[in-house]
């Protein structure tokens, strides 16, 4: 018969903790990308869904209609400086953005 000490149960039950958390992480992670992969894939069979400003990247900007490279760069540079956008019309404090701009761009994007 196998008989172990105290301290050799105590690290094979460590060991085996810490097994069982890796293999969760692992399946948590996998989980985690067919998200991601879902979402993304969603996102583009959708060109023309609404784009949220707080979370765009300047590519992702630069297709909306009315903002160019600098509009978008402007928007992402106001996001990093004074924190995300609670509601669109944050976006008038934007460089660049003019009320007739404004009212072009807000129905493609969202928060």
């Amino acid at each position: 018969m196998f008989v172990l000490t105290p301290q050799e149960r105590s690290v094979l039950a460590w060991l085996l903790t810490i097994c069982l958390v890796g293999t969760l992480v692992t399946i948590g992670l996998k989980k985690d990308a067919k998200i991601v992969r879902w979402v993304n894939t969603a996102r583009l069979a959708h060109p023309n869904a609404p784009v949220s400003i707080n979370t765009a990247t300047s590519q992702e900007l630069d297709k909306v209609p009315g903002i160019g490279p600098k509009t978008a760069a402007n928007i992402i540079a106001a996001r990093k400086a004074e924190g995300p956008f609670r509601s669109l019309d944050d976006l008038r404090r934007v460089k660049g953005i003019t009320k007739k701009n404004f009212s072009r761009i807000t129905g493609h994007l969202r928060l």
